[in-house]
């Protein structure tokens, strides 16, 4: 049962970057990401990124989940944050469109989950509480 105001932290758990384990009551996938457009007459590229996530509780959360992008030296090229509602049981995708210039998105070698957070959305009479993980 969860406690109006309480806020839990969970500990820092590794994880493997091509999938997060279910934690908090949410499951997530491994990241994907699509070229939309470009590069521009700046070299910029128009990225999209995109998570699904499953909300395994029997209530309502709001979910923000932390993206990264990374190099082969494991240095963050980009950070996407990806955030809705997802209803109690349901899936749904989270996506994100970014801009990076193409000489830094060549040198990108991973995509990883760094961080999920969840909030219980309030329900009639409730506050809310919140939850987050680091992978």
């Amino acid at each position: 049962m969860r406690v109006a105001g309480v806020t839990v932290v969970a500990l820092f758990l590794a994880v493997p970057s091509f999938a997060a384990a279910p934690r908090l009551g949410i499951e997530v996938a491994a990241p994907e990401h699509k070229v939309l457009e470009g590069p521009n007459e700046d070299g910029e590229l128009d990225i999209s990124v995109k998570v699904m996530v499953k909300n395994t509780l029997d209530m309502d959360e709001s979910v923000q989940i932390v993206v990264q992008a990374l190099d082969r030296d494991d240095f963050e090229v980009l950070e996407v944050v990806l955030a809705g509602p997802i209803r109690a049981g349901k899936a749904r995708p989270l996506t994100q469109s970014a801009m990076l210039q193409n000489d830094a998105y060549r040198t990108i070698v991973a995509w990883r989950v760094e961080e999920v957070s969840i909030t219980a959305l309030p329900s009639e009479g409730g506050g809310e509480s919140k939850a987050s993980a680091k992978h």
